[in-house]
């Protein structure tokens, strides 16, 4: 059973998602845990409703959205940044980019309308996407400490 949901709806429910995890929650690194599930739940809402919204600017929107939130807790989480909590931040991403991922592969193979070549490309540039936001924000927010 699918929920019916606005596209924007959507967007905006998972920006609440982002904010309000950086804003509240990203304090100790202990609810980083929660990553994953935001993740999940972020890719959920764009890939498994019934709303017409083409696959490559869903996929750019994904891509915007986990970019979005990778950057805010590089930058507001208030612990330590060290190499070791850096690896830890990147870890918990990978738990929830993985999960993400085979969604998105099931979602692309609901998809009867859309040609092959299609689903592909957006997949490709997904791909892509992550890997140069990694190779360029890897670092982000070393060496920054706001407690004090």
């Amino acid at each position: 059973m699918y929920i019916q949901l606005n596209k924007y709806l959507c967007l905006v429910i998972s920006v609440a998602l982002i904010i309000a995890h950086i804003c509240i929650l990203s304090g100790t690194s202990g609810f980083n845990l929660f990553t994953p599930a935001i993740l999940i739940s972020i890719t959920f809402l764009l890939f498994f409703n019934t709303f017409k919204f083409p696959l490559i600017p869903r996929t750019i929107t994904l891509y915007v959205l986990f970019a979005m939130y990778d950057i805010g807790i590089k930058l507001f989480d208030t612990s330590p940044h060290f190499r070791q909590h850096q690896a830890y931040l990147e870890g918990v991403m990978i738990l929830g980019l993985i999960p993400s991922l085979f969604i998105i592969i099931i979602s692309l193979f609901k998809s009867y309308n859309t040609p092959s070549f299609i689903k592909v490309f957006s997949l490709l540039i997904l791909v892509t996407l992550f890997y140069i936001h990694h190779s360029v924000f890897y670092e982000l927010g070393l060496g920054r400490n706001l407690k004090g």
